[in-house]
């Protein structure tokens, strides 16, 4: 066996463990990350022999730009996270939708996947996962329709921007991909597939809920149900508005009935217009416990009351006890919170504008820095790029720098020839083929392995491909990208912000939101969205060429 095929064994094998310890949860990646590459860089020296241009290639091979804005994105979202402002976002959404359970799924889905588009998805969900668990138990709702849209709905999040993940940073900048390029060429897909989602969501997940809910609420109305007939009856005078007075006559016998026919939404609406507080609150609290009374006395199961307003009523106590989600306390930030939601929009345009992203990266770390500064021991306020870089989490961008250096050591050991065998078995297909291709297999591999070598380890291939057969570069890169952000919810080791989702709900004790469901229910979805990207891909073709 010769030595060139004794290092690319090796080579192989420490990618490979590269990969496979991203998995093992109790162990640093990063620490032996830094091991297989020291491994892969001697083996290289000794068996191959490096001259010294390629020594200093070992540098040049990190693609610097990704990683300076790497960084300077990662401080914008530490500055932001410190001032609150997605927090004080997500909290306005629930005083908002408090009491409309089905306008808060499509509020907080909709407003979290945008702002995936400009942050990390695991950052999303850790901002907004506790708040709606804490928001969903504060309305007696289960918070896992509600859990399930954020995760699956933040995946689709990444294919708008090319800031939306680190792996977008990585291909838009490897092929000079700009924001307008992502919004012209993947707009279409992201706002068709996001809503298609929301409404499977809503049809076959939170409509199983939302039934559940309206029975709780209108069997814990005093006087409107009997709890144990669960018949209408006369309300209190005062109680509800007349056109729910006249539907009196409708009765449903059993609990099972009432569960499957909720009443209309015109009902539901009409009552939470118009039912006050301040009028049934001490009606409500009084009968709580009458039925605990009675159903001590009587041995019988009594029907919860829940009535929407006193569910308000225990959020705005839960906000009292708990200044982290208490808007009243927000007060002092607005000033603060307007600051950055324009700068935010300045951000934007700034990124539209500039198509150098580390020109654009400063720029926007800059705006932020100055807009927030921090205030020092003596009482003074300074900008303080440093205090920012102090607080980041750099071990991603290391890992980064880590895979570049690895993947020019498989092209010094001659690898890239098996990419070129399999670049000419593809570039005899059409474009479609090829781009379907790249979209599955890449959408697989994300599902079963982290998406950053997959994104590098395909960055070669596609050069190759456009270079060897002259194919139209627009198809093959929609194809790559949602390829590497579709397949995270194949699996939900596939996705960090899946996996942090499933640590909150163990943490919070939710019940229903297990690896098991999320596994069918996300996969299910992968799989819908993987088949509109080929249907997407398709029409594009169609109409393009």
């Amino acid at each position: 066996m010769s030595l060139s095929i004794v290092l690319q064994i090796i080579i192989g094998l420490c990618f490979i463990g590269i990969v496979i310890v991203l998995f093992l949860e109790s162990q640093d990646y990063l620490t032996y990350s830094i091991i297989f590459v020291l491994i892969i860089g001697l083996s290289t020296y000794f068996l191959r022999g490096m001259n010294t241009s390629e020594l200093e290639g070992i540098i040049l091979a990190v693609d610097w730009d990704v990683i300076i804005f790497l960084i300077c994105l990662f401080s914008i979202v530490e500055i932001l996270n410190t001032q609150q402002v997605f927090q004080q976002i997500a909290i306005k959404i629930v005083n908002r939708f408090a009491l409309h359970p089905r306008g808060f799924f499509y509020a907080i889905c909709i407003t979290s996947t945008m702002i995936a588009t400009i942050i990390e998805d695991l950052s999303v969900a850790i901002i907004f996962i506790p708040i709606v668990i804490q928001a969903c138990r504060g309305i007696r709702i289960s918070p896992v329709p509600y859990m399930f849209g954020i995760t699956i709905c933040i995946n689709l999040a990444s294919t708008l921007t090319p800031f939306g993940s680190a792996e977008n940073i990585i291909i838009a900048n490897h092929f000079s991909l700009s924001l307008h390029w992502h919004l012209v060429n993947l707009g279409i897909y992201f706002v068709v597939v996001l809503f298609i989602t929301l409404f499977l969501l809503d049809r076959f997940l939170l409509t199983f809920y939302l039934k559940r809910y309206y029975y709780d609420l209108y069997t814990a109305i005093p006087g409107y149900f009997n709890p144990n007939l669960i018949t209408f009856q006369e309300n209190p005078k005062g109680m509800l508005p007349e056109s729910i007075k006249k539907s009196n006559n409708i009765k449903i016998k059993t609990k099972t009935q009432l569960q499957k026919n909720p009443p209309s939404h015109h009902l539901r609406d009409e009552f939470l217009k118009n039912a006050r507080l301040k009028e049934i609150k001490e009606r409500v609290f009084r009968s709580i416990e009458q039925a605990q009374a009675n159903s001590v006395r009587n041995g019988n199961d009594m029907i919860s009351i829940t009535v929407s307003e006193v569910q308000l009523k225990n959020i705005i106590e839960h906000r009292k006890k708990n200044p982290k989600i208490d808007v009243l306390t927000m007060k002092s930030n607005r000033e603060s919170f307007k600051r950055n939601m324009i700068g935010l929009l300045i951000f934007t345009v700034i990124l539209i504008l500039i198509p150098k992203i580390v020109i654009a990266g400063l720029i926007g770390l800059l705006l932020f820095v100055f807009i927030n500064p921090i205030q020092t021991s003596n009482g003074k306020k300074i900008a303080s790029v440093s205090h920012y870089f102090k607080k980041i989490d750099a071990k991603l961008i290391y890992f980064f720098s880590i895979l570049f250096i690895t993947v020019y050591f498989m092209d010094l050991a001659g690898i890239t020839y098996w990419i070129d065998v399999l670049v000419e078995n593809w570039g005899h297909h059409d474009v479609f083929l090829i781009s379907v291709a790249i979209l599955v297999i890449t959408s697989i591999l994300s599902g079963f392995l982290d998406d950053a070598p997959i994104t590098i380890m395909f960055l070669p291939i596609i050069d190759n491909l456009l270079l060897m057969y002259n194919h139209p570069g627009n198809p093959i890169f929609i194809a790559f990208t949602l390829g590497i952000n579709l397949g995270g919810n194949f699996l939900p080791q596939g996705a960090a912000c899946d996996m942090m989702t499933l640590e909150l709900a163990k943490k919070n004790k939710v019940e229903g939101f297990t690896y098991q469901s999320l596994m069918v229910i996300g996969g299910l979805f992968a799989l819908l969205h993987v088949l509109l990207g080929i249907g997407y891909i398709y029409f594009y073709l169609l109409i393009t060429l």
